[in-house]
């Protein structure tokens, strides 16, 4: 005969408990076949968090379907290097559709202000390169070659000034 006390009870029933909640934070399904979804990373986005560290670039679409939001993004595919080494900061923001911060998930409230800041049309697409300095340094309606904002990063004094840092240090 097992006798049990009402304190190896409450300790059983504890860890049944923390066990249950240890499951639901990692993400198991809660029964078989049920899908979770990833929380949201990045709740919002300010743009101030970029001034004088990173040159943001805002690819907004009206979905992720989009054929212009596609080539947009395909642009960047394998150019990590690039983007790194010019201190760019990928924003993905389809109207419908996955919302990143490089790579990372972005909340569908986090992008709205962004919307609405660069003053896109709800069903519009934008391309729109911020430089360190916090001010548009370019924007299109239509999607834009990788090189092409390679190449205007490149010429700007502050880019050619990180460039010579670069080299003289190498």
């Amino acid at each position: 005969m097992i006798v049990q006390t009402r304190d190896s009870m409450k300790a059983a029933l504890v860890a049944l408990l923390v066990g249950s909640l240890a499951l639901a934070v990692a993400g198991c399904p809660a029964k078989p076949g049920a899908q979770t979804m990833d929380p949201p990373i990045v709740d919002r986005v300010d743009m101030d968090d970029y001034l004088w560290k990173n040159r943001p670039v805002l690819v907004f679409g009206p979905a992720d379907s989009d054929i212009r939001y596609r080539r947009q993004m395909q642009e960047f595919d394998g150019k990590g290097t690039e983007l790194q080494d010019r201190d760019i900061v990928l924003l993905a923001l389809p109207r419908d559709g996955r919302r990143s911060l490089d790579g990372q998930a972005l909340a569908a409230s986090g992008s709205e202000s962004l919307w609405q800041r660069f003053e896109v049309a709800t069903d519009g697409f934008a391309v729109i390169l911020v430089g360190k300095d916090g001010g548009a340094k370019l924007r299109s309606q239509e999607p834009v070659a990788a090189a092409r904002i390679f190449d205007l990063i490149d010429s700007m004094p502050m880019r050619q000034a990180e460039m010579r840092r670069k080299a003289a240090s190498n």
